[in-house]
């Protein structure tokens, strides 16, 4: 039985009215379609409350209302003022930022008609505190905002202004940037930008697997965050997370990989076939000929079907997937070639 009462309006969820069990079956034979191997399926840690990261929409139909909420097509918000798969303490705070920012001089972004400033906010937060971006289609200097936020809602410890749909560059703020989350023996320092799952609950997971496939070996990471707690050699793509983030989250790890930054055609011409393995991440590394870097390669991202283009249609040794967000259609594949 559901247990959102948004099920079947709200656009995210497509699961609820299974056991958890039979979705992560329903997953997984989507992706052998694509692959044409059997998969092993990782479930989440936690199928409610799991989500730490969320971008919310923003549509404001009259001067006076705003909706925040969830979309996936162009122009449409469904609004929500609360998500069972958001961790408790941001759901919490979802209808106390819609006050403030209801009332507040800020045009809201409007797809159809090409004008307006907040595209979409994002939440990053647990118990102990939320950061706050807001993601702006320009440049705006929203520094009273800033304080009136903080001000009326203290669980949030900080607030940046960044432009980009999801915080492409960050212009300013004030408070906390990073947030660290204790799950099991790891410790992530991560903010509200940089390429890791919302679900940090699963990323143990997948790092037990890739370290089954890759431990001893040398490698060439192309994928942000997705990184082993291992001292290997390090590419992190500059369209993923930034290297000061990764950096940090290794210090709060108590490791010290080699971290190269570089666009990735360098990247191939200078160490051409230097590493065992090549880890790339699809949705981030659009160039196949990356994978040239290793004899073999390791491919993560949400997409099946752009991981089999990326290798020319061949079948993988082995693949998993991951369930990054239970309940919905998102997932993580990571596929062994």
């Amino acid at each position: 039985m559901a247990f959102c009462k948004f099920f079947g309006e709200c656009p995210v969820c497509k699961f609820q009215d299974l056991p958890y069990e039979e979705s992560l079956k329903r997953k997984a034979e989507s992706v052998e379609r694509v692959l044409r191997v059997p998969v092993e399926v990782v479930p989440s840690p936690k199928d409610r409350g799991y989500r730490v990261r969320v971008v919310l929409h923003t549509r404001r139909p009259e001067p006076n209302n705003l909706i925040i909420g969830y979309t996936l097509e162009r122009g449409f918000v469904f609004g929500i003022d609360g998500c069972p798969l958001l961790v408790p303490a941001v759901s919490s705070l979802i209808r106390r930022i819609n006050g403030v920012l209801a009332a507040a001089p800020l045009s809201v972004w409007d797809a159809e008609k090409g004008r307006g400033k907040l595209v979409s906010i994002t939440l990053l937060g647990d118990d102990f505190g939320t950061i706050l971006s807001l993601n702006l289609r320009k440049p705006v200097f929203v520094k009273k905002l800033t304080f009136q936020i903080m001000d009326r809602i203290p669980e949030i410890s900080g607030v940046w202004w960044s432009v980009g749909t999801f915080g492409e560059h960050i212009t300013g703020g004030r408070g906390e940037l990073f947030r660290a989350f204790r799950v099991g023996k790891y410790t992530f320092k991560v903010s509200p930008y940089g390429d890791y799952p919302d679900n940090l609950y699963i990323l143990p997971a997948i790092w037990r697997k890739m370290r089954e496939v890759l431990e001893g070996k040398t490698v060439a990471f192309m994928t942000g965050l997705y990184v082993p707690p291992s001292r290997v050699t390090t590419y992190v793509d500059l369209r993923g997370m930034p290297v000061r983030e990764f950096m940090e989250t290794a210090e709060a790890m108590g490791i010290r990989p080699d971290v190269e930054q570089m666009e990735p055609g360098a990247f191939l011409f200078l160490l051409k076939s230097q590493y065992d393995f090549v880890v790339v991440h699809a949705d981030r590394v659009g160039n196949g000929e990356v994978l040239q870097a290793g004899r073999r390669a390791v491919i993560i991202g949400k997409d099946p079907k752009r991981i089999v283009e990326m290798v020319g249609g061949k079948k993988p040794s082995s693949a998993y997937v991951f369930d990054t967000l239970p309940y919905t259609g998102d997932l993580l594949v990571m596929a062994v070639f």
